[in-house]
């Protein structure tokens, strides 16, 4: 019979972008790898999957599958469109490509949202359909 165990590893990120990765890094990428080599399944999870998770498993996939930053985001937003890290972890993970390859593969790459970028897109939206809905009021 194949072992049922469930291993469980919290990581506590901060949603607004204020923990330092790289004191965490090590010890999530390590046990990804370690079920994934193994051949178990595993969940990288947070509250809306957009934010924290995304940053972990791109963060694994630069570490331990040598991805381009670029292309980690690409493959993530693939199966997952909606995600969109705090530019404070974008930053850390453009530090970490970095410190791994010598490469910034990201640039300044309009199609990487952070999720504050998405906010702002998002404000001036409704600030417009505002403007919209109130000129056809008068």
């Amino acid at each position: 019979m194949a072992d049922q165990t469930i291993k469980v590893l919290h990581c506590p990120l901060d949603d607004f972008g204020g923990t330092d990765l790289f004191s965490l890094w090590n010890e999530c990428f390590e046990f990804i790898w370690e079920a994934k080599t193994s051949k178990k399944n595993i969940l990288v999870h947070c509250d809306g999957g957009v934010n924290r998770a995304p940053t972990i498993v791109v963060g694994y996939l630069i570490s331990k599958e040598n991805y381009t930053l670029r292309d980690a985001f690409t493959l993530l937003s693939k199966v997952r469109p909606s995600i969109a890290p705090r530019k404070a972890y974008i930053d850390q993970l453009r530090k970490l490509e970095v410190q791994l390859t010598g490469k910034d593969t990201l640039g300044s790459d309009p199609c990487i949202e952070s999720l504050e970028d998405k906010w702002a897109s998002a404000g001036k939206v409704l600030e417009e359909l505002r403007e919209k809905k109130q000129g056809e009021e008068d």
